[in-house]
This record gives C-alpha cells, sequence and structure tokens, in this order.
C-alpha cells in the first residue's frame, strides 16, 4: 500500500496540471446533478419486508378505486356556513388538479360546525402522494378573511418534515463553513494553506451528491440521504486533506523537494487516510444488514462520500501541492504563523501529560474508563419510537392542523389516518374461504380492544377491510407496544384466521415494524462492525491487540454517546434551557449513530497509532514512540476533531429532532475520542502493553498483507528510558 501510494503521489508530480483539470471537469459535470439530488430522493423506504403493516401498504397501493395514501383537508372558520363553503371549494380544486383522489370520508364537522374534513385516498406511490401533498399545500393551505385551510395525512407531514429538514441543511451549512475556515486559518496560519481544505471538502460533497441523485433515478433513497451526505462529507474530506497537507508542510520545513515532500506524506499519512477511509466504509456497510431502504440508503450516501473524500485526497490534492509547492504557505497571517506544528521527536505543550499519564497508566486507564462508563450508563435506559408529526414545530401547519382534528373531532387517535387497519383476503388457492364471516369475526375482535374507539369493515378490490379507530396517538407507545401486539394476537387466534390471510397494517402497526427489526438487528450491525474494523487495523496495525485495544476503545466512545442522548432527548436533562426532549430517540438513529460514529472516530485512533508505528519502525521503543507520536500529532488531531465537531454541532442547533440526535451523537463520541481515548487512553494502554503491543504470531505475519516497503522486527523488547 505505501509503495503503491508513493508511485501514484509521484506518478501524479508528473502530470499535476492534468489530474487537476480531470477533477474540475468532473466537478463540473457533477454540480448540476449535485443541485438536483434532493429532489430525486423519496420519502418511503422505511417499510420492513416481510412485515404485516408492509403488506397491507402494499395490497392498498394497487387499489386503483382507492389507494393507500391518505389526504384530508381541514378548514376552520369562525362560523359553519364559512366553513362547509370553504371546504367544498377547497375539495373541488383538489379533485380537479389531481383526479388520483377519491373522497372516502365526510365532509364530517364538530359540534359547532367551525370545523369540517373531508379525508380522500390516492393510488400512487408514495414519492407521488409527497408531489400531490406538496402542491395541494402551495395551492389551499392559508388563512384567507379568518378562515383558515389545512392540508394533513402522512404524506403532508413527511413534505413539511423534508421542506424543514431543507432548511436546516442551509442553516447548518451557513454557520460551519466560516468556521472551519476559521480554524483551519489558527492551524496553518496561512489563507492557501486553509482553503485547500475547505476546497476539496466542497468538490467531495458535490461528486457524492451527483452520485446520490443517479442512484435515486435507479434506486430508492431517502430524503434523508442528502442530509448524511452534507453532515459527513465536509468533516471527512477536511479531516483527510488535513493530514495530508500536515505533512506535506512538514516535508518542506524539514528541507524536502516538494515531488518527496509530496511522496512522503501520501505514503505515510494517504496510507492512514486509506485505512481510516475503508474502515468507514466497511462500519458503514454493516448496516446493510438491516433490512430498511432507508437506513441502507442514507448509509449508502455516507459511504460515497467518504469514498469521494479519499480518493480526492490521495490524487487532486496532492496534484494542487505538486504545482502550488512551497506557496502553499503563501498568505500568511503573521501571528498564526508563528504556531508550528511539532515534528516527530520534538517536545510539544503535550508531551508532559502523555508522560504523567505513562508513569501512572492502570490509576490512568481506571480513571478515564470510569469516567467514560459513568458517562454511559443512561445508554441502559434507551427507548427508540419513530414519531414524524413531533419532528415539526408546533407552529407548523400540519401539526397545528393535526392538533385541531385530534380535539374537536377525532380525539388522539386521528381517525382514519390513524387507524389499526386489518386486511382480510381470501386464503391460500384451492381453500374455501368465507370472507364476510371472517371480517366479522376480526371486526369483534378488534372492538373487542378497549383502546379501539370505533370499527368499520370496507371492501378493497376482493379484500376486506377491517379500520379501528384509535382512542390513543396511533404512533405512541401504546399504541405501538400494546395494541398492535394485542391485535396481532387476537386475530391470529381466530378460528377464521386459518383458512383466511389476516395481516394487521396502519400507522401503529407499521412503527411496530419497525421498531423490532430495526432493534432486533442492532447486535448484528455492532458484531459485524467490530469485526470489520478489527481485520482492517490488524492489516493496518499488524498487531494482534492494537486494534482489539481500538475497538473496545470505540465502544466505550459510543457507549458514552449514547448516554448523553439519553440524557438529552429522552431524560430531558437540557429541557431547563428551552430544548424540548420528546422522551425517545428515533428508532433509526441507534443503528446509524454506532456504524458512522465507530467509522469516524477510527480516524483519529488510525492516523496517531499510525504515527506512533511509523517512530517505533525508525528505532524499536514503545515508550518513546507513544510520546513522539502524540506530541507530534496533538495539535493536528485536536483541530482535525475540532473541525468534526463544529460541523456535526451545527445539526445540533438545527429543527428535525432525529437530526439532532445524529449531530449530537458524533459530536459527542469525536469529542470524547480525540480527548479522553487520545489522550489517557492510547498512552496508558500501550504503556501497560509494552512488547505484547506489537505481538503478532508468525504464521499470521506471513499471511497478512504488508502495506509498508520495509518489515520491522515487531518482536524487539521496548526501551524504558523515555518515560
Amino acid at each position: 500500500m505505501e509503495g503503491l501510494l508513493e508511485r501514484l503521489a509521484r506518478a501524479i508530480g508528473r502530470r499535476p496540471r492534468t489530474v487537476i483539470a480531470m477533477w474540475l471537469l468532473v466537478v463540473l459535470v457533477a454540480a448540476p446533478f449535485a443541485g438536483r439530488a434532493q429532489g430525486a430522493l423519496s420519502s418511503g423506504g422505511f417499510e420492513v419486508p416481510g412485515s404485516q403493516s408492509r403488506a397491507v401498504l402494499a395490497f392498498l397501493e394497487q387499489q386503483k378505486d382507492a389507494g393507500a395514501l391518505g389526504f384530508t383537508l381541514l378548514v376552520e372558520a369562525p362560523d359553519q356556513a364559512r366553513a362547509q363553503a370553504r371546504l367544498a371549494e377547497a375539495a373541488a380544486a383538489a379533485a380537479a388538479a389531481h383526479p388520483e383522489l377519491r373522497l372516502v370520508a365526510g365532509p364530517t364537522a364538530s359540534a359547532d360546525g367551525t370545523v369540517v374534513t373531508a379525508s380522500a385516498l390516492a393510488a400512487v406511490d408514495q414519492d407521488t402522494g409527497l408531489g400531490i401533498a406538496r402542491a395541494l399545500r402551495d395551492e389551499l393551505e392559508g388563512e384567507r378573511d379568518g378562515v383558515r385551510t389545512y392540508v394533513l395525512g402522512t404524506s403532508a407531514q413527511y413534505d413539511a418534515l423534508q421542506q424543514r429538514i431543507e432548511e436546516d441543511l442551509t442553516q447548518a451549512e451557513a454557520v460551519t463553513l466560516p468556521v472551519v475556515a476559521l480554524v483551519l486559518l489558527v492551524l496553518f496560519g496561512a489563507l492557501v494553506a486553509a482553503t485547500l481544505p475547505m476546497m476539496l471538502g466542497g468538490a467531495s460533497v458535490a461528486v457524492a451528491l451527483a452520485l446520490v441523485y443517479a442512484l435515486a433515478t435507479q434506486l430508492e433513497m431517502s430524503i434523508f440521504t442528502a442530509t448524511m451526505v452534507s453532515m459527513i462529507g465536509i468533516g471527512v474530506a477536511v479531516d483527510y486533506s488535513l493530514f495530508i497537507l500536515a505533512r506535506v508542510r512538514e516535508e518542506l520545513r524539514d528541507g524536502a523537494a516538494v515531488a518527496d515532500a509530496v511522496a512522503i506524506a501520501v505514503r505515510t499519512s494517504g496510507t492512514a487516510v486509506v485505512f481510516s477511509g475503508i474502515t468507514v466504509v466497511l462500519s458503514l456497510l454493516s448496516i446493510w444488514v438491516v433490512p430498511v431502504r432507508a437506513v441502507q440508503s442514507m448509509a449508502a450516501g455516507a459511504m460515497l462520500v467518504v469514498a469521494v473524500a479519499v480518493v480526492a485526497a490521495v490524487t487532486f490534492l496532492p496534484a494542487v501541492l505538486h504545482v502550488l509547492g512551497g506557496r502553499v504557505d503563501r498568505r500568511r497571517v503573521p501571528r498564526l504563523a508563528r504556531r508550528r506544528e511539532v515534528a516527530p521527536g520534538g517536545a510539544g505543550r503535550f508531551e508532559p501529560w502523555v508522560r504523567g499519564v505513562m508513569r501512572r497508566p492502570l490509576r490512568s486507564f481506571l480513571l478515564a474508563a470510569g469516567a467514560l462508563l459513568l458517562l454511559a450508563a443512561p445508554s441502559l435506559d434507551l427507548r427508540t419510537a419513530n414519531r414524524a408529526l413531533e419532528q415539526l414545530p408546533a407552529s407548523n401547519p400540519v401539526r397545528a392542523g393535526t392538533e385541531i382534528l385530534a380535539r374537536e373531532l377525532t380525539g388522539p387517535g386521528y381517525g382514519r389516518d390513524g387507524a389499526v387497519s386489518v386486511l382480510v383476503r381470501p386464503g391460500a388457492a384451492g381453500a374455501t374461504t368465507d370472507l364476510a364471516a371472517a371480517a366479522a369475526a376480526v371486526e369483534a375482535a378488534v372492538r373487542r380492544e378497549p383502546r379501539v374507539l370505533d370499527v368499520a369493515v370496507e371492501p378493497r378490490g376482493d379484500a376486506l377491510v377491517v379500520l379501528g379507530l384509535l382512542r390513543v396517538q396511533p404512533d405512541g407507545p401504546v399504541a405501538v407496544d400494546e395494541v398492535v401486539p394485542a391485535v396481532r394476537a387476537a386475530v391470529a387466534a381466530l378460528p377464521e384466521a386459518r383458512a383466511a390471510r389476516i395481516d394487521v397494517g396502519g400507522i401503529a402497526a407499521f412503527n411496530r415494524d419497525l421498531d423490532e427489526e430495526v432493534g432486533g438487528d442492532l447486535w448484528k450491525v455492532m458484531a459485524l462492525v467490530v469485526l470489520l474494523a478489527y481485520l482492517v487495523l490488524l492489516v493496518l496495525l499488524r498487531s494482534l491487540l492494537l486494534p482489539l485495544k481500538a475497538v473496545i476503545m470505540n465502544l466505550l466512545s459510543i457507549a458514552a454517546a449514547y448516554g448523553v442522548l439519553v440524557a438529552v432527548f429522552q431524560w430531558g436533562w437540557l429541557d431547563v434551557t428551552g430544548f424540548h426532549a420528546q422522551g425517545h430517540l428515533n428508532t433509526l438513529n441507534p443503528s446509524l449513530i454506532l456504524a458512522i460514529t465507530f467509522g469516524l472516530s477510527m480516524d483519529y485512533e488510525v492516523f496517531l497509532l499510525s504515527r506512533i508505528r511509523e517512530r517505533y519502525r525508525q528505532h524499536g521503543d514503545t515508550d518513546r514512540a507513544v510520546l513522539e507520536g502524540i506530541s507530534g500529532s496533538a495539535r493536528l488531531i485536536t483541530s482535525a476533531a475540532a473541525i468534526m465537531v463544529l460541523v456535526f454541532g451545527a445539526f445540533v442547533f438545527t429543527g428535525a429532532p432525529t437530526i439532532k440526535e445524529i449531530g449530537l451523537g458524533l459530536a459527542v463520541a469525536i469529542a470524547v475520542d480525540a480527548t479522553v481515548t487520545r489522550l489517557v487512553l492510547v498512552p496508558a494502554t500501550m504503556r501497560l502493553l509494552g512488547r505484547w503491543n506489537w505481538y503478532l504470531p508468525g504464521w499470521l505475519d506471513r499471511v497478512l498483507p504488508r502495506i509498508e516497503e520495509r518489515p520491522v522486527d515487531v518482536g524487539a523488547p521496548p526501551t524504558r528510558g523515555a518515560v
């Protein structure tokens, strides 16, 4: 690997302007498609394949006389006459503009007649439904002469959520980019050097979004995919380019020629970047054990931007550095330029700290690990839920209108939109099925459930649908965790269920299936992430124990992040500041945060251990290598981590709670990894392990691919004079 990357860097040095021109062409071609990526993404993809809720949804989507997606018009007016007149006008306009809509209920009025509704179904897919909802909101929603019109339903909720996420992305990027630029300027002390990582980050995100657009034209990609690309892309691309750029400047200061400086940087820091990227991609790949398209597409977007960032860091950046040469330090800021990165082997401000940790390694390890375990303790109470409406602010028309609907007409169950839908279909071919009798038995069973308000039976094609209108919030814990299991158990116990095919769907059942699938697969994600990361680090570090140590420390960082998330978003520890906790985490986030955090927090571990191993290969002294590795990379890793934390932290202040959770979880894990792990756990454990740090059985040493050109005697005992 090292030899390959060095040869690549020298080949680029012979034609740097050609490489730059090729990259500029790629970015120019990608830019228009990147701008269209968000519009090509899907609001769906959250269904669980093979689940009852998916079976119900798939069947209803095919019913041209009705459909599966519900749309509700709600009008609130000062008097009954104006309310009814506006509803009739809005319903006629909706039907004329969107002939897919089929009226199924209404008009229904509140007790005083000032609130009226009408409901329709559409036999369209979820993306088309999202477009219909947005068009209806643009055409009908708003207030005129005291009469207010609302467009409600699941599609309207997701449309509102998508619009909010788009606004959040713009706001987060507006805050993040100037701050990241300032951190880079402080780190490098020169405007040209500080600009390069930002340039690389922008190029990586643009190319990745264009690839997302290309995939979205062929596959279903979640609306959250663009968020993942933007959130992760800038931080990762800036970090990767920062590592290589800092090493080039270090070699230039030591007197190396430009071509040699770039080649050395790509061979050393570039190897760490490649393996960091591989670790991130493989960690995200583990998410694919969760058979939910939305989760998989979010992971795919993150994988794409990481892969693009790695390729750009080892091709585009070296080409630019070859052209710039010593001019990379132009436009220096005098005060900032005096701050130098510590060279390997030189003393730095972190050296006294590291010496202190290594003098008392066991105590340091126990204190640091104990602190992380204490921080992680709340994660034992982790609870998840999937509530789209709560992602919207109280002032949003969809949420405000839904609250009016619940208060004036339907109660907390939202009527038809929130009903438990039991689909009764003929059984296997050749079986005799009395569909009416089966539906009647199901109706009686559903009616016996005390949290069901009313029951209706409606024909749908060659099947019957039993609608159980709920007394409780359909996406709340009572409906999801109690009503759905009770209804499914009662229906499955019916004698008629043996002859008919009966599936239980609806919002509550959908969320139940999603919670069970994603939560049940979390251990699989964790096991695969750990295994893949260990194997990558085994090849990179050529040690049996160092990768194991890195994996365990990463798990501690992630557990600490989970603990903070539970304390903030579930227990409400920050509610005194005006932040409103939801009492749960989003169903998808624990798995996503696990895979993303595990990969990203490995960046600094890989970079640091690579520097330590590089020094160890030169003199065979573990303690000295640890001191030199940490002191030589401390300022760089601190700056890189600060950039990551700032990027992710900006999303904590956005509107959608699910995005806040991801942003806070990633920020906490990166901060812990760059401080507690790097400054305490790494030197303490490496001191405790001594020569065992580099232990690798001979047979395994012969089997593993070798990334360095020159082998090192990993069995040499360490020198004890460094500490």
